[in-house]
């Protein structure tokens, strides 16, 4: 991370979000795993997920259920219903009753059908990881987590999330349902990190700057920007102009001069390809000269693998620490 850009990991939960396709599931499984390196316990959390994380890293699917894993964090799949049925035994002790409501649709039927109710049973689980260990329920035996790492909604479904917890304190005004849930909004609002990531690219970077807004808009906390898949440079510094330069007739007598055999149609593809990739690449940092006008920008790069696993996951890592 570059200087002056807030450190990620300083609160007690970092929300990776971004629009689809942008590489967000990747880009919280590397925050995770740096900061595994600096918290004692660190939880990546996938919110309403499809098993992305299990697939990225290899590993079996936590489901509803913390699961160590071999990159130094714990892993769990947030879903509303789960968080229901866990609210009702956990906080109200109506054990039998949520068994009776797992069997039944009624579960089902509140989380998907009732606006919000799934953000804020998904956010008050966020709480219950982190806040509610440390204090109410110091004494359940259930250890808080230094951080947990979110992948969260994509952008267009960030802010109903974010605010969900306050929306519902403002319709229920008394009681400890109330203060339950003006303590997740407070664990979101002054405990929470975000970081948005996008690609250097016009749709993506038109959503991003929207939802930066919009955050800005709702008091929400200030956003970093991961830029994600950015090209390295073409050339090594001081020659990409003369580089550019050369035409294909140059480029055969200095590959010859190399002992590489290229004849001049070899020659002419290269030089086509290289200049419609630098042309490309001055693109790209157009679209981060806007991004970093907005919020502290980090930029990720474009790894040239066929699939992403592991190893990626850790070369994204080390980036994140650099």
């Amino acid at each position: 991370m570059t200087a002056g850009t807030p450190d990620l990991f300083d609160r007690s939960v970092l929300v990776v979000s971004g629009k689809g396709g942008v590489g967000k599931t990747s880009v919280a499984a590397a925050c995770a795993q740096v900061a595994a390196t600096k918290r004692s316990r660190v939880l990546l959390a996938e919110i309403e997920g499809r098993d992305g994380i299990a697939r990225l890293l290899g590993i079996p699917s936590p489901g509803f259920e913390e699961r160590r894993t071999r990159f130094g964090h714990a892993v769990i799949s947030i879903s509303g219903r789960d968080a229901l049925l866990e609210y009702l035994w956990l906080f109200f002790r109506m054990r039998s009753l949520a068994r009776s409501l797992g069997r039944a649709k009624v579960v089902e039927v509140a989380t998907e059908a009732i606006p919000g109710f799934r953000d804020v049973m998904a956010a008050g689980k966020l709480y219950e990881l982190t806040a509610w260990r440390r204090g109410p329920g110091s004494g359940s035996g259930r250890r808080p987590y230094d951080l947990v790492v979110v992948d969260a909604p994509p952008t267009g479904q960030l802010l109903p999330f974010l605010e969900s917890a306050g929306a519902y304190a403002e319709l229920i005004r008394g009681g400890r349902p109330h203060r339950q849930l003006a303590s997740i909004d407070r664990v979101l609002r002054h405990e929470t990190r975000i970081a948005l990531v996008a690609m250097p690219e016009e749709m993506s970077v038109a959503e991003t700057l929207e939802t930066v807004a919009a955050l800005r808009d709702a008091s929400l906390p200030e956003p970093v920007i991961v830029v994600n898949q950015v090209l390295p440079p073409t050339f090594p510094k001081g020659i990409g102009a003369a580089a550019l330069r050369l035409e294909p007739a140059e480029l055969v007598q200095i590959l010859g001069d190399a002992g590489v055999r290229a004849d001049e149609d070899d020659a002419e593809e290269l030089v086509r390809t290289v200049r419609n990739v630098e042309t490309r690449r001055r693109e790209e940092r157009k679209y981060v000269a806007r991004l970093a006008k907005a919020a502290p920008v980090v930029e990720m790069p474009f790894l040239f693998t066929p699939s992403f696993g592991p190893q990626e996951i850790d070369v994204l890592s080390e980036e994140l620490i650099a």
